[in-house]
């Protein structure tokens, strides 16, 4: 008990030095490109996001005290869709937590209790514990939530400004198709009744159909 105890206690502490998390906003794509980091502003831009988002370590400098699982609960999607949350310019901070605690809570439940005849039952020491660590990280999160949030919030303006300013980012272009649906560099032949002096053979470029060659009129059918 006093080992778990610890935990909770160590874990109040070290969120207090949350870090940034994760952009949910796409930016508005243009025909130039740029560097996604915007100069090496933001290192960790990817995805059309200022961060990816990486699970619940990013809360801590010390992932194996604030981690993405414990036990069979997995913390990870919740955690990410926090972070994406607090990124989403105008989000309402209130609203993420709450989303955020009540994900905790149902990791818990959906790792650790089952439906038996119409009844849930869960495990009571497994799901017990499963839930302290997530009022913990609810609680840890709330008590920080607003300069974190802010932090965010301005972090995101900031990244989608320099973006803008730069031309965008530029999405891939489509794959080059045929007419016939056959990609880019793809080869066919075709024959006449199966007939192999009629074979005709086929590539795709720059999206159209081009004779390879052609039925040779000195072939012998066998």
């Amino acid at each position: 008990m006093f080992f778990f105890h610890s935990i909770i206690l160590g874990l109040l502490a070290v969120t207090y030095n949350l870090q940034s998390g994760v952009a949910a906003r796409a930016l508005i794509v243009t025909t130039r490109s740029t560097d996604i980091t915007c100069g090496g502003q933001f290192p960790k831009a990817g995805d059309g996001f200022a961060q990816r988002p990486d699970g619940c370590s990013s809360w801590s400098d010390n992932p194996s005290q604030v981690r993405d699982k414990w036990g069979s609960a997995n913390f990870e999607g919740v955690c990410d869709d926090h972070d994406r949350c607090y990124y989403t310019i105008g989000a309402n901070v209130d609203g993420c937590n709450s989303n955020f605690c009540g994900g905790l809570r149902k990791a818990c439940h959906k790792a650790y209790c089952k439906k038996l005849l119409g009844v849930t039952l869960c495990e009571p020491v497994t799901y017990g514990t499963c839930t302290a660590i997530a009022e913990t990280y609810c609680a840890a999160v709330k008590s920080v939530a607003a300069g974190v949030y802010a932090k965010a919030q301005d972090s995101q303006k900031r990244y989608d400004t320099c973006i803008a300013e730069n031309g965008g980012i530029t999405l891939p272009p489509p794959p080059v198709s045929c007419s016939n649906g056959q990609p880019e560099g793809a080869t066919w032949e075709k024959s006449l009744h199966g007939m192999k002096c009629s074979t005709t053979r086929y590539v795709c470029r720059n999206g159209k159909i081009t004779v390879t060659s052609s039925p040779s009129f000195n072939c012998i059918e066998p």
